[in-house]
């Protein structure tokens, strides 16, 4: 009997002395509801971090030729000085950003780190499921944090639109 408790006893401890090795950092959150283009590019986020605000950088990351990405830093009056330098990853979806040379809010992920620390802190996926160019479903994640059982997560939600032209129940 008191093997057994013991057994248990150390396997209780290692299993709460293992938790912090468990546990996951925002990014990897991040990255596992929205994918590989949810990784900020640390060289890029140095040097738009170094640049002007507003300055745009534009890759193609994906070695098709066409730009597909763009870093920034978003100065934008209606964003709260504590979150500033905000630096922002928008990510094309459909195609469209190397006819524009810009994002845009029909079929693009838009990534925000605030502060300029590397930590995501917040992403919005705009989606366009009939390609009318309109946005059709909004997905924002909200910055991991601890829920009540001390685990790590993300909040998610959506927005549908109610086109005419979108067929699909909401």
């Amino acid at each position: 009997m008191f093997r057994k408790t013991l057994i248990l006893v150390l396997g209780f401890v290692a299993l709460l002395a293992g938790g912090p090795l468990f546990s996951q950092t925002n990014n990897e959150i991040f990255e596992k509801m929205i994918g590989p283009q949810a990784r900020m590019d640390p060289a890029i986020t140095a040097e738009a971090l170094k640049s002007k605000p507003g300055t745009k950088f534009r890759y193609d990351t994906d070695g098709d030729g066409r730009i597909d990405t763009i870093y920034f830093i978003d100065n934008d009056d209606r964003h709260s000085p504590e979150r500033q330098p905000m630096l922002v990853k928008v990510v094309d979806e459909d195609g469209d950003m190397a006819v524009s040379g810009e994002g845009d809010l029909d079929s693009d992920l838009y990534i925000a780190d605030w502060n300029g620390d590397g930590t995501i802190d917040r992403a919005v996926d705009y989606i366009d499921l009939d390609n009318d160019q309109d946005v059709d479903e909004e997905g924002r994640d909200r910055k991991a944090h601890d829920d009540r059982r001390g685990e790590r997560r993300a909040d998610q939600t959506a927005d549908a639109d109610a086109d005419a032209d979108q067929r699909r129940p909401v």
